[in-house]
């Protein structure tokens, strides 16, 4: 049970680290998006994407839960991240949050989608990724997995870090991805345990499409 609620936890707080956005002020229905069999589509960003078949949706007072539990582990002991990390949870807003089993299970997986209102123009999916990393490296338990490399999907240039996180003595594996999408940071977080579970989530991702306007 533990280990199930480190994933869900650390997913539901990562997207949130990448940086201190400013507030979203947007309808919900706009903001938030809709899942229609499988298939996830947010109006806001004009994006859509299939989540991975027949894994759960994490209802909102779960997630509320796991930010707080998420939060309680981050802590990295350096003011400036700590802040950084708290401010972030204020302003992140995650859209889309599934579990690969029903929460509690054993050696679950969890993918969620966010967005944060980039607080002024001329951030770069790279300077976000940094952002995050370096926040999580504060804590000398954690280490990266792979470096930050940049990549096209969906027509538009991601930035992504693996690393292996520390969640109360127990590791945890996470893949971060962000990219920016006109006045907005778009986050893809994925936390797993074996490669299975990493690949059905990066092909959720890779399978993004981006509505033209």
């Amino acid at each position: 049970m533990r280990t199930c609620y480190a994933r869900l936890a650390l997913a539901a707080v990562f997207s949130a680290i990448c940086l201190s956005g400013s507030a979203l002020a947007q309808s919900s229905q706009d903001l938030y998006g809709t899942l229609t069999e499988g298939r996830y589509s947010n109006n806001l960003l004009k994006f859509e994407l299939s989540i991975p078949d027949g894994w759960l949706v994490v209802e909102s007072e779960d997630q509320k839960a796991a930010k707080e539990i998420g939060r309680a582990a981050v802590q990295t002991g350096n003011a400036r991240a700590d802040a950084l990390i708290d401010e972030s949870l204020k302003k992140d807003v995650i859209v889309l949050f599934v579990s690969e089993k029903p929460l509690g299970a054993i050696g679950n997986a969890v993918f969620g989608i966010s967005i944060t209102k980039l607080p002024a123009k001329g951030y770069t999916p790279k300077m976000l990724a940094e952002s995050f990393k370096s926040a999580l490296l504060q804590n000398p338990k954690n280490r990266v997995a792979k470096e930050i490399s940049l990549e096209n999907i969906g027509g538009l240039t991601w930035a992504n870090v693996l690393l292996d996180l520390d969640f109360f003595g127990q590791p945890v594996h996470n893949n971060y991805f962000v990219t920016v999408v006109g006045d907005y940071a778009l986050v893809s977080n994925m936390s797993y345990q074996n490669s299975d579970q990493l690949r059905k989530m990066d092909a959720a991702l890779r399978g993004i499409k981006f509505k033209r306007k």
